[in-house]
């Protein structure tokens, strides 16, 4: 008799929900528990479907935060305005302006027990507080600008809010509007009790900082990509149980290769493995599933699905963010397809993306350094300007490399013919590619030491 039947979504996949198969993992787990006690701001950042939303989901209850998504066009007003819907607030258009002559927000709410208000804003801007009539003494209404954080935190802290405010896919706002949020954190921080946890895709574990430096020592980051090969194994193992199946060792290790780290990867490849097999809840009997050729044709069979996207980030990535004689994009897309994985997984130092297109540009006596390295910084507001969501490239200034941060776009290079990728941007005549030796002298020994190196684990014998 099987002691509890699960059903496949609940043990493998992506889905909405946390799987069955979470695994809770100190690093990340731990400290993202020991610093919601610490008054500071959080940032979790990380790959995409790396686990960064099911890491929230798994260590805070819903009663704890109120999430605003984050959108391509969003401005800094809109999104103070969905924080102020989320925390309980009414909100209307106002007939009156701000200084800069943008329509002021009418915003109704409780106040916290109803006490007596006698707050008075003044000054040019400033929010206009009134009270309500008699019928309605606990509710208010004041006008703000909803661009100044100020208004914000003194309409949250009069309803005395206390949870934490969620910024999802806070990479998809504008670059403008994302140092705009990294400046007003600090007016959060100093004013008020309130902190934001954004959770971004990106490996950069400074961002917000570089943003605004003020925000050192008022914001912790939390690495959501870190995932260790003995975590990966338990994500596999705990399926196992919970499915009563058995994935033979031969295809566990094919299972781990081919996720190249991510998580999402390896969930999804799981669940297909047991759908092929017809496996859709708890086994009566242990049953061995998959094949190592089973697993090389779902991994296909994931490039395939998202080819189509991929292709056409490629043809709008090329045209850049202006017309341009040296056509930096495009060549970067070279380097970029003609990098082996390990490179990609690595991520590109700037000064490698120059050397390696140094030698095939047809201007490559007019190409500096500084040309590719500005065009690399500039990758991210090109991505926001195309709309690429979620985004596949990042650059982390920090470490000066620059990183794919989608891990199915290094499945959809692994499975594609080189020539006919360059044949698609422009550039079909593929130049002799050269051995990633000869680039070793573009790292120094000390930032060789920083590489983490493969996640694969070693091959089963024979």
């Amino acid at each position: 008799m099987l002691e509890q039947v699960r059903r496949l979504p609940e043990v493998f996949g992506v889905s909405r929900e946390i799987p069955l198969t979470y695994q809770t993992r100190p690093y990340v787990d731990g400290k993202l528990v020991n610093s919601l006690y610490r008054d500071k701001h959080l940032v979790v950042f990380g790959g995409s479907k790396q686990g960064k939303t099911s890491l929230r989901k798994h260590n805070l209850k819903p009663s704890d935060y109120v999430v605003v998504q984050s959108g391509n066009s969003m401005s800094i007003g809109q999104i103070y305005a969905s924080i102020l819907k989320e925390a309980g607030a009414v909100i209307e258009v106002s007939e009156k302006s701000t200084t800069r002559g943008e329509k002021k927000l009418r915003v109704e709410f409780l106040a916290a027990g109803g006490l007596p208000f006698i707050a008075k804003a003044e000054g040019k801007g400033a929010a206009e507080f009134s009270q309500m009539s008699d019928s309605t003494s606990e509710r208010r209404h004041l006008e703000i600008d909803p661009s100044d954080p100020n208004d914000v935190i003194r309409v949250l802290n009069d309803m005395n809010f206390k949870k934490f405010i969620v910024l999802e896919d806070f990479h998809y706002l504008s670059e403008d509007v994302q140092r705009q949020v990294a400046m007003d954190l600090k007016a959060f921080h100093e004013k008020s009790s309130l902190c934001f946890i954004m959770v971004g895709v990106w490996l950069e574990s400074n961002r917000l900082v570089l943003y605004n430096g003020d925000l050192g020592g008022r914001l912790i980051p939390i690495e959501a990509d870190r995932w260790e090969q003995e975590d990966l194994e338990a994500i596999i193992t705990s399926g196992e149980q919970l499915l009563n199946v058995h994935f033979p060792g031969d295809v566990r290790w094919a299972i781990l290769s081919s996720a190249q780290g991510n998580v999402g990867i390896l969930q999804e490849t799981c669940y297909r493995l047991c759908e092929d097999q017809e496996i859709t809840r708890t086994c009566e009997t242990t049953v061995d599933v998959g094949s190592a050729a089973e697993v090389t044709a779902i991994v296909q069979e994931l490039a395939r699905e998202q080819s189509g996207r991929y292709q056409n980030f490629l043809t709008q990535f090329i045209e850049g963010l202006v017309k341009s004689e040296l056509e930096m994009y495009r060549w970067i897309a070279y380097v970029i397809i003609n990098s082996s994985s390990s490179d990609l997984r690595r991520g590109l130092k700037a000064f490698e993306v120059f050397t390696r297109m140094q030698l095939v540009h047809p201007y490559r006596e007019r190409l500096r350094f500084n040309n590719v390295l500005q065009a690399i910084k500039n990758i991210g507001k090109l991505q926001h300007q195309k709309k690429v969501q979620p985004v596949i490239l990042d650059f982390d200034s920090s470490a000066n490399l620059l990183r794919i941060v989608d891990s199915g776009f290094t499945l959809f290079l692994d499975s594609q013919d080189k020539q006919k990728l360059l044949e698609a941007i422009g550039l079909g005549v593929l130049p002799p590619r050269m051995p990633d030796s000869a680039f070793a002298q573009v790292n120094s020994e000390e930032e060789m030491q920083g590489d983490q190196g493969s996640l694969l684990p070693p091959a089963p014998p024979g």
